[in-house]
């Protein structure tokens, strides 16, 4: 009884890979969420990808994101900002009606910082720092083009001064297939 139980949940899974929706649709996608930067507070994360199929489970998805976060104490003004570009290889391994999906690639993060004192004037600068990314997520058919979809993502960033601003990311959003 076991091996036919074992047998029939193989052939199960066969067919549902077989008749499930392919990673070779080109889709655009928009996310938003919450982005927790190294030794800075928790902020709001916008996205937006492009993704390419490579294959039936292979995509290379080109996105940007952003985010700023600001704070003030007393008469002391500081915030942050970062825009990111980045591409990353992805498996997509699609079972219909669902797409379960993970991959790292490159990013470069335009990182930006301003400080001042009120009545004594500002200072800021910038940078634009290389870095790596890795990612996971899952989508869910909600229509024959569209697609909700959450994503857990990690981004590696070093600085000059060899301090991480490491960025651990949470979001969700819509994916059009085209």
């Amino acid at each position: 009884m076991n091996r036919v139980l074992a047998r029939l949940l193989i052939l199960t899974a066969f067919l549902l890979l077989g008749r499930s929706s392919r990673a070779d649709e080109a889709s655009i996608a928009a996310g938003v969420g919450t982005v927790e930067p190294t030794n800075v507070n928790s902020t709001l994360w916008i996205t937006g990808s492009v993704r390419f199929p490579l294959g039936r489970f292979f995509a290379i998805e080109p996105e940007i994101g952003y985010w700023s976060r600001s704070a003030e104490i007393f008469a002391v003004q500081a915030s942050l900002s970062d825009l990111n570009f980045g591409a990353t290889a992805l498996i997509v391994v699609p079972i219909d009606p669902i797409r379960i999906f993970f991959g790292a690639g490159a990013c470069a993060h335009r990182i930006e910082g301003r400080l001042g004192v009120a009545g004594l004037g500002s200072a800021s600068d910038s940078t634009t720092k290389g870095g790596y990314q890795v990612l996971g997520g899952i989508e869910l058919k909600v229509g024959r083009s569209l697609s909700l979809f959450g994503a857990a993502r990690y981004d590696g960033v070093k600085l000059d001064n060899g301090a991480n601003l490491d960025q651990t990311k949470f979001y969700g959003g819509l994916r059009l297939r085209l």
